[in-house]
């Protein structure tokens, strides 16, 4: 794969795996690897797994594990322990006294969730996503960002061009210059007419106005909250459940809570 700059191996299961050896050898262009999936049995052969991989910079390996890479340096004399980077659920982060910044989200998933939270050496609050964190992933569809949260960099969220749907939980987040929706080739925002930004019911107005985020005006709406979950759904019931069906569903569901359900 000597064409090839970049490997999301993130949901492989490795730990029956007998063998590693040269797994990425002659690999010359490959600057990226996620393999924070990635343990090894005891017995595992990892000999020059990364041989003549000269240009791979960013080795993403999961939270608490970096020792176990850095042991195959011996066989690999073009890596260094800083090559290797720990990540959690496939964010790279960095870590100021009780909070966390997320700084890059190195996975290809469709849906992601930014949390509220990491363990690292205790629970940290996740605060802030840095400039460009979500650039380029082509495949981003939809992202909840947890109400902790309180400021996004300049184009976090450019050259993704399938997201679609942005659940903000925070009651006020400031964002940078084109977080959203922006193509880095034409310095444009483009395809986002379609798209949603979905905030807390009482602080559309607000979002709509604040800084860098009147932009998205048009496209700003009340979270579609499921009640006792904090997570944007999308339910739909089919027209012919019969009354007292729905009505069972309600009450299980919602308590004694006033909502309004649109039957589909």
């Amino acid at each position: 794969c000597q064409s090839l700059t970049g490997i999301d191996l993130s949901n492989f299961d490795t730990s029956n795996v007998e063998s590693m050896s040269d797994l990425f050898e002659g690999d010359e262009l490959l600057t990226e690897i996620n393999i924070s999936s990635f343990t090894f049995k005891q017995d595992c052969d990892t000999g020059y797994m990364f041989e003549d991989s000269t240009s791979a910079t960013h080795i993403y390996v999961s939270y608490g594990h970096k020792v176990e890479f850095v042991e195959l340096i011996g066989d690999n004399a073009n890596l260094t322990a800083s090559n290797f980077i720990e990540v959690i659920d496939n964010f790279v982060f960095d870590v100021d006294g009780s909070e966390v910044t997320l700084t890059k989200y190195v996975g290809s998933a469709k849906k992601v969730v930014v949390p509220s939270s990491f363990n690292v050496g205790g629970s940290k609050t996740v605060t802030d996503l840095d400039d460009e964190c979500f650039k380029g992933c082509g495949k981003l569809e939809r992202v909840e960002i947890a109400e902790t949260v309180g400021a996004i960099g300049d184009y976090a969220f450019a050259d993704c061009p399938r997201l679609s749907k942005i659940y903000v939980y925070a009651n006020g987040l400031e964002i940078g210059e084109n977080t959203f929706f922006y193509n880095t080739n034409t310095s444009q925002l483009e395809n986002f007419s379609s798209a949603k930004i979905y905030v807390p019911e009482d602080r559309v107005s607000a979002y709509k106005i604040a800084s860098n985020w009147s932009v998205y005006a048009s496209i700003i709406q009340a979270i579609p909250t499921f009640p006792n979950t904090g997570v944007g759904v999308d339910v739909i019931l089919p027209s012919a459940i019969t009354l007292t069906l729905l009505v069972a569903i309600v009450f299980v569901a919602m308590g004694n809570r006033k909502r309004k359900i649109i039957v589909k």
